[in-house]
């Protein structure tokens, strides 16, 4: 009992640990700091949404920035995890030696680093006209992440029974009406949890929109890094509160979907049934 209770307070204070930054950013982006010019301890507190108001507004321009990288995010991600739940579906199929054997394969390609293919990508995007357009960027983030879609959903279904695949096939399902009325009910925590995490890699990509937009998408973590960097006399003020809403939307979706990020196995992490 008193280990099980010392357990719990250690997760509660790494926990706590864990949040003080995010609190304290939370506490300077409404204006609420130490005063320096008084006694130790004393606090300023009159809080106020104006940092928010001036990192949002056309100063900035996080707002647009929000709106553009949340649409680029979602749709690299629906197509991403849609395309790897039905390679992941094909290979489960399969179930040969070499394509229990894909998983770490998936893993070094989506581990390359953007510098290895960054310039001959910007260039196809230039003769194909997909640079600096909505479009181009999500179809290259939808591409770079759909080998660790691959991955985590192919661990996630070698956990669904065979029978299942034998049930539909009684029933006279089609491969493609199995696919979408069988194993996606079946799996559904699993794509939701890879859909989370999917989202936060594309929501928090720099390298490939960095490579790839000029002037017209402009995605928030290239907002915060032109804000941050080329910003004179940058007050911590503003910049907590352009640090919390570029990581707003991540926190929520990880948030969300706790639950669901607790079913993920990474391909051949479990057992064939």
């Amino acid at each position: 009992m008193i280990a099980w209770r010392l357990a719990g307070a250690w997760r509660w204070a790494l926990l706590g640990l864990f949040l003080l930054p995010l609190v304290w950013a939370l506490l300077a982006s409404v204006d609420i700091v130490p005063d320096g010019f008084r006694r130790f301890g004393a606090w300023q507190l009159d809080p106020t949404l104006a940092h928010y108001q001036e990192v949002l507004g056309e100063s900035v321009g996080l707002a647009p920035a929000t709106l553009t990288g949340l649409a680029v995010a979602a749709a690299a991600t629906t197509l991403s995890v849609a395309s790897g739940f039905a390679a992941a579906a094909g290979l489960r199929r399969l179930a040969t030696s070499w394509s229990r054997r894909l998983g770490p394969a998936l893993l070094l390609l989506y581990l390359l680093p953007v510098i290895a293919y960054g310039p001959p990508l910007a260039d196809g995007a230039r003769w194909l006209g997909l640079y600096d357009t909505l479009a181009g960027l999500v179809l290259v983030e939808a591409a770079l992440t759909l080998p660790l879609a691959i991955w985590l959903l192919g661990g996630y279904l070698a956990r669904l029974p065979r029978e299942l695949d034998e049930a539909a096939a009684l029933d006279g399902c089609s491969e493609l009406a199995a696919l979408w009325r069988v194993l996606l009910p079946a799996a559904w925590s699993g794509v939701a949890a890879t859909a989370v995490v999917v989202f936060v890699l594309d929501w928090n990509l720099f390298e490939v929109p960095s490579l790839l937009s000029l002037t017209t998408v402009k995605t928030v973590p290239l907002v915060l890094s032109a804000f941050l960097t080329y910003e004179r006399d940058l007050e911590w003020q503003p910049a907590a509160a352009a640090l919390l809403v570029g990581l707003a939307p991540a926190l929520l979706a990880v948030v969300a979907a706790h639950r669901a990020l607790r079913t993920l196995a990474p391909l051949g992490g479990a057992d064939e049934v």
